[in-house]
């Protein structure tokens, strides 16, 4: 049954289906699924991953914006440095920077 790492396995099988088999409806669906069983676990200490990898991974493909991940990239890196979770507080921050360029933000 679901628990409370099942936000993580669906995040990843969201990015495997969007990423690597090009299926991006079924991996944002998913991804979606992830996020909502964060709300219900609340699960803080695999919170910062799951919404990094769906921001930066699944998300872009399917809504085709990658402006529309910042904000989100950006909670992610909060959300990882509050639990200690460093390693991946700074892959959010990485994407955010990454897009922001991207996306013709300014980065100063």
């Amino acid at each position: 049954g679901a628990n409370h790492i099942s936000a993580l396995a669906f995040v990843m099988y969201g990015f495997i289906e969007s990423a690597i088999m090009g299926n991006f409806q079924e991996g944002y669906r998913f991804g979606k699924l992830a996020l909502s069983f964060l709300e219900k676990f609340e699960n803080k200490e695999i919170h910062c991953q799951t919404v990094w990898t769906f921001w930066a991974f699944i998300a872009p493909w399917y809504e085709h914006s990658l402006s529309n991940t910042l904000e989100h990239l950006k909670h992610s890196y909060i959300l990882g440095v509050e639990v200690g979770d460093h390693f991946n507080a700074l892959y959010g921050l990485m994407f955010s920077v990454i897009y922001g360029f991207y996306s013709g933000r300014q980065l100063a």
